[in-house]
């Protein structure tokens, strides 16, 4: 987790990136009894030292039913970029 928080918390408390923010736009969730998966599309926006930047993506995250509720096991997400769409049915 530390390798995923530490390179982030430096660009915040450097002042290379002022704002972020990240907004679920569509999902389609499925659940099979105790595990369940949910595809999401997401649209983010910050502004850094190279000014105001948007990009859009999708996130893959699988859950688990515990005693104590719903958890998640794995998460993975990846950014729209030249030669890789959001699929249509995602939109």
């Amino acid at each position: 987790m530390s390798q995923f928080i530490e390179p982030r918390q430096r660009l915040v408390d450097t002042g290379e990136l002022t704002y972020f923010r990240e907004s679920e736009i569509t999902a389609i969730t499925e659940l099979f009894g105790n595990v369940a998966h949910r595809f999401s599309t997401y649209e983010k926006r910050g502004v850094n030292s190279a000014g105001e930047f948007v990009g859009h993506g999708m996130i893959s995250t699988q859950f688990i039913m515990t005693a104590a509720g719903w958890k998640i096991s794995a998460m993975a997400w990846d950014d729209q970029r030249p030669g890789l769409s959001i699929p249509e049915h995602y939109r």
